[in-house]
C-alpha cells in the first residue's frame, strides 16, 4: 500500500523544487527504477495542459544538450498528506540537481568571457527552438536550468507557441513571460515576431551575467534608461550605466547587447547572426585544448558559487565549549 505522497503511486514526492501561478514542481523518485524526476504539475484548465505538453513534446524530441528532457506526461492522482486529487495534469521531466542559472548569478557578475561560454549553449537550444519554429517566450534566468556540470537546459515551456507555420512568419499578440524580458510590442499591445521576442530577452539575459543588474525596469519609455534606447540616444543610455559600474564592458558587448533589445524588433538580429558576431570571436579563435581549459574554468566558477551559496545556508557550527 502506498503510503508516501506521489503521483499515480508511480513517483514518490521528496520535496517541493518551485511553485508560481500555472504550476507546483515537486522532486519525485520513480518506485520502478529508483530513479529521481522533477514533476511539473500543472494548473489550469486541459488546453493550457495540452499546449505545453505539445510544445514541450516538440523541444524534448529534439534531443539538444540544452533543452529538458520530457520522460513521461498524464492526468491522474495526486496524493499529498492524506488528501487525494484527481485528474491533475503533470509532466515528468529530468531533475537538474544543480537548480537554475539565477541562483548562480545573483551572487555576482560573470566575466565576459565565462559569460560567453555560457550564453553560446543558451543560445544553442534557443537555435534549435527556433529552427523548428518554436518561440519560448519566457526565457530568463530562473527558467534555465543547470545539470550536474553546470550546463544549462532551457525550460518551461507554458508560454511557448509557434512563430512559423507553412505560410510564414505567425504574428503573435500574448503578453506574456518575465516582465523585464517582455519586448516593448507587448507593452504597445502590438503583434510581434516570436523568435524577436526570444532575441529581446536573450538580450536582458546577457546583460545580467555580464554586470549582474538589468539594462532596464521595463522596455517603455517611461522607463529611465530604455527610453535612450527608443531615442537611439545609446552614448547617454552607457553613460549612465558605465556611472553605476566599476568595471569596464567591451565594445562589442556593448553593441551586440543593444541590437538584441533594439526598440525595433527587426533590428534584432537572429540567433545566427548573434553567434557569427565579433563579441564572439574570442571563442571561435580557440582550440580544443583551451577550449577544455575554458570550460573547467566555468565549471569551477560555478562550483565556487555552489559553496558560498551553501556556506550561507548552512553556516558553521562552533562547537567549541565557552569556558
Amino acid at each position: 500500500m502506498q503510503n508516501q505522497d506521489n503521483i499515480d503511486n508511480i513517483y514518490n514526492i521528496i520535496g517541493t523544487l518551485a511553485e508560481d501561478a500555472f504550476s507546483i514542481i515537486y522532486r519525485v523518485r520513480n518506485v520502478n527504477n529508483n530513479t529521481e524526476y522533477a514533476a511539473r504539475i500543472i494548473n489550469g484548465n486541459i488546453n493550457n495542459y495540452q499546449q505545453e505538453l505539445q510544445m514541450t513534446t516538440n523541444a524534448s524530441n529534439l534531443n539538444n544538450p540544452n533543452i529538458i528532457h520530457l520522460n513521461n506526461n498524464g492526468t491522474g492522482t495526486i496524493t499529498i498528506g492524506g488528501n487525494i486529487q484527481n485528474n491533475m495534469n503533470y509532466l515528468i521531466l529530468d531533475f537538474y540537481s544543480k537548480g537554475d542559472l539565477y541562483k548562480y548569478a545573483r551572487i555576482r557578475r560573470f566575466t565576459e568571457k565565462h559569460a560567453k561560454f555560457i550564453f553560446r549553449k543558451i543560445l544553442n537550444g534557443v537555435r534549435a527552438l527556433h529552427a523548428t519554429g518554436i518561440c519560448h517566450r519566457n526565457l530568463k534566468l530562473g527558467t534555465i536550468l543547470l545539470d550536474q556540470n553546470y550546463n544549462p537546459k532551457i525550460s518551461n515551456f507554458a508560454f511557448s507557441t509557434l512563430f512559423q507555420g507553412n505560410n510564414g512568419i505567425i504574428q503573435l499578440h500574448d503578453e506574456v513571460g518575465p516582465y523585464i524580458g517582455r519586448p516593448p510590442q507587448m507593452f504597445n499591445h502590438q503583434p510581434y515576431n516570436g523568435s524577436k521576442a526570444d532575441i529581446f530577452s536573450l538580450g536582458t539575459i546577457l546583460f545580467n551575467l555580464v554586470t549582474n543588474r538589468f539594462g532596464f525596469e521595463s522596455a517603455t519609455r517611461q522607463d529611465l534608461l530604455y527610453k535612450f534606447i527608443i531615442k537611439n540616444q545609446i552614448d547617454q543610455y552607457w553613460n549612465i550605466i558605465t556611472g553605476q559600474i566599476d568595471f569596464n564592458l567591451s565594445q562589442e558587448f556593448k553593441d551586440l547587447y543593444i541590437r538584441m533589445v533594439s526598440f525595433n524588433e527587426n533590428n534584432r538580429p537572429t540567433i545566427d547572426e548573434i553567434l557569427n558576431d565579433n563579441w564572439f570571436n574570442e571563442l571561435e579563435g580557440l582550440n580544443n585544448t583551451q577550449l577544455a581549459q575554458l570550460e573547467n574554468e566555468v565549471h569551477n566558477e560555478f562550483l565556487t558559487r555552489e559553496n558560498q551559496i551553501n556556506l550561507v545556508n548552512n553556516p558553521p557550527v562552533d562547537d567549541d565549549d565557552d569556558e
